[in-house]
């Protein structure tokens, strides 16, 4: 299917919006307007060193939560990567306006978008009409919670000594890419990227999060130290 529009938004600054974008090259449009919270469309960290962290884990404990959050940023958060970066150069039809929506309306066959942002400082909101949006901001990582009844909750909560959010739960994944203390186990491999390492919520080291889910529940040492010789799988 052909699209044709005058004006176009994707909302994200992430690989969601890049591939929304790098579909978007082939299509009939005039011009398309990312719009993302951060000051400009930051590239993925592509490197031999980046890319041996999604598939090589073996030391990422070994550094600071602080230090694995600025890596995360900088390979896997919020960026585009190299590839489409380049395509944006040869195009001219696409623009970055910072901003985070607040609001849609539809009116006179647009779409109007509310964007609110910070200026040295200072709150401010804009209005802009586009013929197409598009939601490119990424799935939700905690779209499991409202599956739980309320039982469930408190005891995850028990277990957590916290409130049950997107943060404590990251920060209690353990080798298995459950949550450390729960029965049943809670699996949650796409939280896991700050504790384990970033392969494994976007599924850059398949086989060695097979390996971890499945000797998780195995609990014998022998599969472990297993696990350990056969951590590195370079891609």
């Amino acid at each position: 299917m052909r699209l044709t529009a005058e004006r176009v938004a994707v909302i994200g600054g992430g690989e969601t919006a890049a591939s929304v974008l790098n579909e978007l090259f082939g299509h009939r449009v005039s011009t398309v307007t990312v719009i993302s919270p951060g000051v400009t469309l930051f590239t993925r960290g592509e490197g031999y060193f980046e890319n041996a962290l999604f598939s090589d884990p073996t030391g990422w404990l070994h550094h600071t939560m602080e230090e694995r959050r600025d890596a995360l940023n900088r390979t896997d958060r919020g960026v585009f990567s190299a590839r489409v970066q380049d395509s944006l150069l040869a195009d001219d039809r696409i623009r970055h306006l910072r901003g985070r929506v607040a609001h849609a309306v539809a009116l006179d066959d647009r779409i109007r978008l509310t964007l609110r942002s910070d200026r040295a400082g200072e709150p401010s909101e804009t209005v802009h009409g586009f013929d197409l949006v598009i939601d490119g901001a990424g799935a939700d990582a905690l779209w499991f919670l409202p599956l739980f009844d309320q039982s469930a909750l408190d005891l995850m909560e028990l277990k957590l000594g916290a409130p049950v959010d997107g943060n404590v739960l990251q920060e209690s994944l353990g080798h298995d890419l459950s949550v450390n203390g729960l029965t049943p186990k809670l699996i949650l491999p796409t939280l896991s990227g700050l504790t384990q390492g970033p392969g494994f919520p976007n599924l850059s080291c398949l086989g060695l999060l097979s390996d971890r889910v499945l000797g998780g529940h195995s609990g014998t040492d022998s599969v472990r130290r297993e696990r350990k010789i056969v951590e590195y799988q370079p891609i």
